[in-house]
């Protein structure tokens, strides 16, 4: 199977940065890169063995998993960390472009529609999003199979802490009227399938944002025929958020397992952000 991962890239110190991609200091920027990096190699690259104690050698593993890997980084000129990344030479391609960084994203999307047919699925990912479940892209081939193109499955993304909740998922409900504009929530509000002896739901959330999306051939060709997916709308939150979410959900129905399955699909914020907010600005609610 073969994979395009398109991944929005941009570093700048500023004395008052507040995201990842304005701190003063770089190292978070670059560990958290890296590691995103790194993940895509250990889960899917094709060179993992067994070690065959018998005959004191090792043989291949997880073929029917290894995927061929195409990663773009897309950055605006100098200002990124690159060239400091922990990753070997040929990990990932460089792409330079004159754009505000805030559009980066929409950059990304543009790179993936004209790789149409090129590939069986195409990633969108911020650059400190990991990816930890090596059947990733077998659950995806899975729910489209039964849902249909028209659908789209949205990991739940979550950080991990130092402190209770050692782990916490930070996309949870916004407003409704936050996205009601753009998905028609009333509309197929659950789908429901067995998998592996369990029944799962899948609800179409009022928060579909995940810092990434991936989509397939057949539902990327129908994408591209969408008013939305060419023009830079940034209606959506703010310029991040909307070149991940925005024409994604005006285009399809979005689904993301109910809160009790959260982690069937589910994608690391590396960067934690969201995490020391519980206790402080968010309360933990300690019940079941």
């Amino acid at each position: 199977m073969r994979i395009l991962i398109t991944i929005p890239h941009f570093y700048q110190a500023r004395r008052d940065g507040g995201h990842g991609s304005s701190r003063q200091s770089p190292e978070q920027r670059i560990a958290a890169l890296s590691q995103s990096l790194w993940q895509w190699y250990r889960l899917f690259d094709p060179s993992q063995s067994m070690i065959h104690i018998e005959q004191r050698g090792t043989f291949s593993v997880n073929e029917s998993l290894a995927l061929e890997l195409t990663i773009v980084i897309c950055t605006v000129p100098q200002h990124h960390v690159l060239d400091h990344l922990t990753v070997p030479a040929g990990f990932y391609q460089h792409q330079e472009h004159e754009v505000d960084p805030r559009h980066l994203g929409f950059v990304c999307r543009q790179i993936l529609g004209e790789q149409e047919g090129n590939y069986d699925w195409y990633g969108y990912m911020e650059d400190d999003l990991r990816i930890h479940d090596p059947w990733f892209f077998q659950k995806l081939k899975w729910f489209q199979s039964w849902a249909g193109i028209e659908c789209v499955w949205q990991p739940h993304r979550f950080e991990w802490g130092e402190h209770p909740p050692y782990k916490i998922y930070v996309d949870g409900p916004l407003a409704r009227r936050v996205t009601e504009p753009f998905q028609s929530l009333d509309q197929h509000s659950f789908l429901h399938a067995e998998w592996g002896g369990l029944m799962l739901t899948f609800k179409r959330p009022r928060n579909p944002h995940a810092g990434c999306y991936f989509v397939s051939q057949d539902q990327l060709a129908f994408w591209k025929t969408h008013a939305s997916f060419d023009p830079i709308d940034t209606s959506f939150v703010g310029p991040l958020e909307s070149a991940a979410t925005l024409s994604l959900m005006q285009t399809f129905r979005v689904y993301k397992t109910i809160p009790r399955q959260a982690n069937l699909l589910e994608i690391e914020h590396g960067d934690v952000m969201f995490h020391p907010l519980i206790g402080q600005q968010v309360a933990w609610h300690q019940g079941t």
